[in-house]
């Protein structure tokens, strides 16, 4: 799920902008942020073989907002 997460990120232009450099400390922190801030798309990504549009969605929101509020 952690691979599911990081790579719907990627393919949604999150990391644009981002330094190849920081692109592992972005991911580490990314993970932990969904973690605290969103039990509803842990259970979504849990119970779910397939990916639902939502769930790609969300992923993408959490994202960009982790990625706003650490300023990169």
């Amino acid at each position: 799920t952690e691979q599911t997460v990081l790579l719907v990120a990627a393919f949604g232009n999150v990391l644009k902008g981002i330094p190849f450099e920081k692109i592992g400390e972005f991911n580490k922190g990314l993970l932990e942020y969904i973690n605290k801030n969103s039990h509803s798309l842990s259970s979504l990504l849990n119970e779910n073989s397939a990916l639902s549009s939502e769930a790609k969605e969300q992923i993408v929101s959490l994202a960009e907002e982790y990625k706003r509020k650490v300023n990169l």
